[in-house]
C-alpha cells in the first residue's frame, strides 16, 4: 500500500513540475513577444499591426497593440501572449507614447569615429516642452562617439558630450 501511495504521489510531482516548466516557457515566449514589439515601436512609433501565431522556440507568440489614455497621458497597450504545450501566458505592458529613438542612436550626434567640433554649434540631447522649457532628468547625450571627442570653438552642448 505504501509503495502504491509513493508511486502515485511521485507521478503528481512530475506532472506539477512539467506544468510549471511549460508555464515558464510560455511566459518567456510572451516576454519575447513584448521585446519584439518594443523593437518595432522604436523604429516606427506609429506601428500598431502586431502579430499573430508566429512560431518561436517550439511555441507560438502573438501581440496586439492598442492606443489608450490614462490620467491624461497617452499610452500604447501591448498584450503579448506566449503558448507552449497547451499552456498560455499573457503579459500586458503600457508604454508611454512620448516619441521614440531608434536603437543605436545614443545622442543628438552619434558617431562610430572620432568627433571634433569647431565654431558656435549648439547641440542639445535633453528633452524640452513645446515652449522650449527644459524637462529635468530627461533626454540623451548631446554627442556620443566610440572614438575620441575634441571640443573646439564655442560649442554649447546640452546633455553630456562623451
Amino acid at each position: 500500500m505504501l509503495s502504491y501511495y509513493l508511486l502515485n504521489r511521485s507521478g503528481d510531482a512530475v506532472k506539477n513540475y512539467a506544468d510549471y516548466y511549460d508555464t515558464t516557457v510560455a511566459r518567456n515566449i510572451a516576454n519575447t513577444a513584448v521585446d519584439l514589439t518594443l523593437r518595432q515601436l522604436r523604429d516606427n512609433s506609429s506601428w500598431r499591426d502586431g502579430f499573430e501565431g508566429v512560431s518561436f522556440n517550439d511555441g507560438i507568440l502573438s501581440a496586439t497593440l492598442t492606443d489608450t489614455s490614462i490620467g491624461g497621458s497617452n499610452y500604447i497597450k501591448i498584450a503579448a501572449t506566449g503558448e507552449y504545450n497547451d499552456h498560455s501566458k499573457t503579459i500586458v505592458v503600457l508604454v508611454e507614447a512620448v516619441g521614440f529613438v531608434p536603437n543605436g542612436v545614443r545622442g543628438s550626434i552619434t558617431a562610430n569615429s572620432d568627433v571634433r567640433t569647431l565654431g558656435t554649434l549648439q547641440i542639445d540631447g535633453r528633452e524640452h516642452t513645446i515652449d522650449l522649457t527644459l524637462i529635468p532628468n530627461s533626454g540623451t547625450f548631446g554627442i556620443s562617439t566610440t572614438g575620441t571627442y575634441s571640443h573646439g570653438g564655442e560649442l554649447r552642448c546640452g546633455g553630456y558630450c562623451s
